[in-house]
């Protein structure tokens, strides 16, 4: 924050400054967990998308 400046309501951050700010990096087995459950709850919104279209198709149907 500190190495940063702001001219003329533009912003503006140093390169070296910026390359040298660490970055966490989750260790690979919790980098896989985290997209197992991501790609768990895709699947589970996908299902439920697909239930909601079937929903409302079946609701078109019915109202002609």
């Amino acid at each position: 924050m500190a190495g940063g400046k702001q001219t003329t309501n533009l912003a503006s951050i140093n390169k070296t400054i910026l390359s040298a700010l660490p970055v966490p990096v989750a260790p690979a087995v919790e980098q896989e967990e985290i997209v197992r459950r991501i790609e768990s709850l895709i699947t589970i919104a996908n299902a439920a998308e697909n239930s909601v279209s079937v929903a409302v198709a079946r609701a078109e149907r019915q109202r002609k």
